[in-house]
């Protein structure tokens, strides 16, 4: 079995990966502070909350309950009160960018695992009350 090697160089700004059979590949336009970020994982900006912590949060007068599934899957049952967004959907950012900022939002969707991911996309785009119904609507027992 053959060993991978590479080296990962800086030269005239930019940073280059010299590969195994000697070819160089260029990083793109990546400055220092986004190389030494790139393997590092970013802190979540949003909470994962349990069922009950969710259920409670979602009663509140400023909350808004987003199901980030697909529309077939929003049919087949939902959260009460709950306006289905699907995150996989090229209009998604579009949708979110033009929500009220001032709003606590809480997303689920089947696992938990795309409603995470939607929750670091408006936290991105600086939603600061972002909730994530860790476990998914298969976790909910109510």
């Amino acid at each position: 079995m053959g060993s991978f090697f590479f080296c990962l160089f800086f030269y005239c700004d930019k940073y280059y990966f010299l590969l195994p059979e000697q070819r160089l590949l260029l990083l793109g336009n990546l400055t220092k502070e986004k190389m030494f970020n790139l393997f590092h994982k970013k802190a979540k900006q949003y909470t994962d909350l349990n069922a009950e912590d969710f259920y409670n949060g979602m009663r509140e007068k400023d909350a808004v309950v987003i199901d980030v599934r697909t529309a077939g899957e929003f049919s087949g049952g939902k959260l009460p009160g709950a306006r289905n967004m699907d995150m996989m959907s090229p209009g998604f950012n579009k949708q979110i960018q033009n929500l009220p900022k001032d709003k606590a939002y809480y997303l689920y969707c089947r696992s938990g695992n795309r409603s995470g991911h939607a929750c670091d996309t408006m936290a991105d785009l600086g939603f600061e009350k972002v909730y994530n119904l860790a476990g998914g609507i298969i976790s909910w027992p109510y």
